[in-house]
């Protein structure tokens, strides 16, 4: 092995096992009660795993309540990452535009 293929090795070895820590996202409050309230309506349904537009869809009054209190939609797009529902601003927005289901109401 050549010294310079050694010393490329070795650099990619180090670089490989290096720790890259994510920046952490500021908090957003999210009222314990609505969590609670959240999986209960998913469990009154009998469903266990819903689209993501059935997820909006179901958190509707949670969010228009969170931006009648100040919240942008971006804080709520964070907010629900953090829950594990991912949702690209565009498409939060969109759906939240579209008229309630008459299922969800």
């Amino acid at each position: 092995m050549t010294e310079a293929l050694r010393i490329a090795n070795s650099i990619e070895s180090n670089e490989a096992s290096k720790t890259v820590k994510a920046p952490k996202a500021p908090l957003t409050p999210i009222s314990p009660e609505s969590i609670k309230l959240l999986i209960d309506d998913f469990q009154e349904m009998g469903k266990e795993l819903f689209s993501l537009k059935e997820a909006v869809e179901r958190l509707r009054p949670y969010i228009e309540k969170a931006r009648a209190n100040g919240y942008t939609i971006d804080d709520i797009a964070k907010a629900m990452e953090k829950r594990g529902i991912t949702v690209d601003l565009k498409t939060l927005k969109r759906y939240l535009s579209e008229a309630p289901s008459a299922k969800s109401s």
